[in-house]
């Protein structure tokens, strides 16, 4: 909940969420942050099912059906973000504020998108 998805190149990505939302809080629990620091990744194949990327090897990378979730490489580290704005230029994810599950954010974040669909 309250992540972005964005297609490049035959991809499509999941970026980030909220992990748990309690109340009225955006993902938080108490004073604790739930914001979501994965990017997902599938290919989209010609008759538009998604089927799982040629390339998902690598430190903290593992399928989850016909995903591929890279928990190394993230939008904002290892804090996480939810509620953002997001956009996809130039094989780059960005992502507009948002919240880290503490604070409201005022940065743009980006990550760089390989040819093969990997980050």
């Amino acid at each position: 909940m309250a992540g972005g998805v964005v297609i490049n190149n035959g991809y499509v990505y999941y970026v980030g969420g909220c992990r748990i939302v309690s109340g009225a809080q955006i993902c938080t629990n108490g004073s604790a942050s739930r914001t979501a620091d994965t990017i997902y990744y599938a290919q989209i194949a010609n008759d538009g099912t998604l089927r799982r990327p040629d390339v998902c090897t690598g430190a903290s990378k593992q399928y989850a059906g016909s995903w591929c979730v890279d928990n190394n490489n993230t939008i904002n580290g290892s804090v996480g973000l939810a509620g953002f704005g997001h956009t996809v230029f130039n094989n780059r994810i960005y992502a507009i504020g948002g919240t880290n599950g503490k604070d409201w954010q005022t940065k743009v974040y980006y990550t760089q998108l390989a040819a093969d669909g990997s980050l």
